[in-house]
């Protein structure tokens, strides 16, 4: 910058750090107005020499300034301050453009953020609505899976519940029956359905798995039965007076095919075998007023004892009834104390029999001794036959009963005493 010119000043430069101060246009404003000033200013100070015509004297003094030159003057000083205010108003422009454009990136940056969270949140809530609804639909499954599953039971139960008992059957027999069929409906499915509803995770895991409800291969044959209740002999319903014997009546039919002659009772050198009426081997053959299920505790009691004594597992129930039928005995097993079944069929047999008298400490020593003994209580008209093998460590007598499949019972000595018609030790 010329340093002779009186309207070009160092101080009038722009200072490039104003840009960025607050208040930078009105600083920018101040200055171009000054500049204009010290412009008019210098136009008036110049325009008396320009027009005034110095004495001899003077111009002796004075420099004398080319006219030419001094409008040059005025007007590369004027030019400079033109080109700096273009400068500036060009400085002034980039710098609200580039002000813009840092406002517009101002704003999109927030914008853009909220538009990321509103993405993710709805990327979010729909994953959200699709577990949901998957949930949802599995539950309305297992729903709607349960419901089958109760409804089938129930239609079932009801059926059972309203059934009217055939001609024949006993009540007991009846009512036996129809506690079974209920119990024969596998309600593990419908139990495992109703935990997975209620929220047990372990249940849950199982019920994934089902697709339809259960089948129940187990209740076919009471439907059969119910049915058509003429499809077992009445004599082979009515042993379900026993609950022992409802898998063989229901069993009926499946075991025709076994011949009872060719039947053996395996090892019996060892240890007494524990067999039972309701065996079908013989359980479904005729014998006394109905089958042998129900009426052939004394062959089976025999056949317990002597097959044992004799060490012949060929002596089955089967090939004592056939005897028993021969000799009267089928239907009145007990005449009298003295007068048996057991007794007769020692001699039949070939086993060695002694008499006990009715005391329970003289059996007590029998048993002790290892004989087996046959006991024969309750009365002439309905006895009940025992196989006693063994005493316990209190002293009471272990048996086997041909009617019970629970074995071996134990028996009360004293207690036993008091219904004993007859008892024998044998060997």
């Amino acid at each position: 910058m010329n340093q002779n010119n009186p309207i070009a000043n160092e101080n009038d430069a722009m200072d490039p750090n104003d840009l960025f101060a607050p208040d930078w246009k009105e600083k920018s404003l101040s200055r171009t107005r000054r500049r204009q000033e010290r412009i008019k200013r210098h136009d008036q100070d110049y325009e008396p020499l320009a027009h005034s015509v110095p004495s001899k004297q003077e111009s002796k003094d004075i420099v004398q300034i080319d006219p030419s030159v001094l409008q040059q003057d005025q007007n590369s000083t004027k030019q400079k301050d033109l080109d700096e205010t273009i400068e500036q108003a060009t400085i002034t422009s980039k710098l609200e453009s580039s002000m813009n454009q840092a406002g517009t990136k101002t704003h999109k940056r927030p914008f853009l953020v909220p538009a990321l969270l509103l993405s993710v949140a709805l990327i979010g809530s729909s994953l959200g609505v699709s577990w949901y609804l998957g949930k949802d639909a599995t539950g309305n499954t297992l729903a709607t899976l349960y419901e089958e599953e109760k409804t089938q039971y129930n239609d079932y139960a009801n059926t059972i519940h309203s059934l009217t008992k055939p001609e024949g059957w006993s009540d007991q027999a009846f009512e036996n029956l129809k506690f079974a069929a209920l119990q024969a409906y596998d309600q593990s499915q419908l139990n495992t359905l109703s935990l997975a509803l209620e929220g047990n995770i372990d249940a849950k895991a199982q019920a994934d798995h089902l697709t339809s409800v259960s089948s129940q291969n187990g209740i076919e044959a009471f439907k059969n039965l119910f049915t058509k209740p003429d499809s077992i002999p009445m004599n082979v319903i009515n042993v379900a007076e026993h609950e022992d014997m409802i898998d063989f009546v229901m069993s009926y039919g499946q075991s025709a095919a076994i011949d009872p002659n060719q039947v053996t009772l395996g090892d019996v050198t060892q240890q007494m075998p524990d067999l039972k009426t309701f065996d079908p081997a013989w359980g479904y053959i005729d014998y006394g007023i109905g089958c042998f299920a129900a009426n052939g505790a004394a062959p089976t009691v025999i056949a317990d004892v002597f097959s044992f004594c004799l060490d012949d597992p060929t002596l089955t129930p089967y090939r004592v009834a056939q005897w028993a039928n021969e000799a009267g005995y089928a239907l009145n097993p007990v005449v009298s104390a003295d007068d048996n079944i057991v007794l007769a069929a020692s001699g039949q047999f070939g086993v060695n029999l002694n008499p006990l008298l009715n005391y329970s400490t003289l059996i007590t020593d029998q048993i002790a001794y290892g004989y087996p003994v046959i006991l024969i209580t309750g009365t002439i008209e309905a006895p009940y036959f025992y196989a006693v093998y063994g005493l316990d460590e209190a002293g009471n007598w272990l048996a086997y009963d041909p009617l019970s499949a629970s074995s071996p019972v134990v028996l009360n000595p004293e207690q036993t005493e008091q219904t004993l018609i007859k008892a024998y030790a044998l060997w």
